[in-house]
């Protein structure tokens, strides 16, 4: 059985992933999505539900793929092709998005998600962060204190609390493929939203860098990135930053926030990494 599966009806487009047991972005996930876009492309679609079968939408990466040579299609471009398509894509999440499943909800142009879902980027706790734009996109659906606690504790969050951050635009109390037809027959008719890549940055309270280093940390990982940048470039970072300088061992560079990292997406997030160790200083 394919894991990725396509189908037509009344003019909008489904596309099912489905690899038991928690819907994992194995190679063959990857290629079902980029066919997926490419069929979806040439159909007379007016837009797309993506969806997880089973208990969840996707749950991460495949780690029988950890520490292998990557193969394509890599998930930035899948997520690109995406975001990148004529009509808008709606993830209706069923349960959990995970580490690279949140990645693929955020690619999407809209999102609704069932009461129990459960969404975050745990791959901190193994040691790795969000490699395929996650820093990049969160911050601009979620304000920016949001979204570093999401990304640095590594702790979902509910589908509750994503509605009222702003990571998934409806719930889906009752039926929640029911209501996410509805929701891409109304966005078929009102036109694709930008995808995140495209919008602004959040706006939310200033966050200070001094006071959240201060505090005595809860966890292993180190909290230390704003007063880093602070302290090394004397460059105050806010939440409405756009182009921020990033400090290297023997020169600062400068990046735009616009662009997704892969190899080092904290990079493009706010300009440090979180480590447990080495830390900023001993890189």
């Amino acid at each position: 059985m394919a894991e990725v599966t396509v189908d037509v009806r009344d003019g909008l487009g489904w596309v099912t992933i489905d690899n038991p047991p928690v819907n994992a972005l194995g190679r063959a996930v990857r290629q079902g999505l980029w066919d997926a876009v490419a069929t979806l492309r040439d159909a007379d679609v007016r837009a797309v539900v993506l969806t997880g079968a089973g208990r969840a939408f996707v749950a991460g990466a495949d780690i029988r793929e950890l520490g292998q040579t990557p193969v394509e299609p890599y998930l930035p471009d899948v997520l690109a092709a995406i975001a990148d398509a004529p009509v808008p894509w709606i993830a209706a999440i069923n349960g959990l998005a995970l580490g690279g499943g949140l990645e693929v909800a955020m690619a999407c142009h809209a999102r609704i998600a069932a009461p129990s879902a459960k969404l975050g980027l745990p791959e901190v706790n193994i040691g790795i962060i969000p490699g395929s734009g996650g820093t990049v996109r969160l911050p601009r659906l979620v304000p920016m204190a949001t979204a570093i606690k999401l990304v640095t504790s590594g702790k979902p969050i509910g589908a509750q609390e994503a509605l009222e951050s702003g990571l998934v635009d409806r719930l889906g109390e009752e039926d929640l493929l029911a209501e996410a037809t509805a929701m891409a027959k109304d966005l078929a008719v009102t036109g694709r939203p930008e995808p995140a890549l495209a919008r602004d940055l959040v706006a939310g309270d200033p966050i200070d860098w001094d006071a959240q280093e201060a505090q005595p940390s809860t966890s292993s990982t180190r909290f230390e990135c704003g007063a880093h940048i602070k302290r090394q470039t004397g460059f105050s970072i806010s939440e409405r930053t756009t182009k921020i300088p990033v400090p290297r061992p023997s020169r600062p560079v400068s990046r735009d926030i616009r662009t997704p990292g892969i190899a080092f997406p904290f990079l493009e997030f706010f300009g440090c990494v979180f480590l447990t160790k080495p830390t900023v200083e001993e890189m």
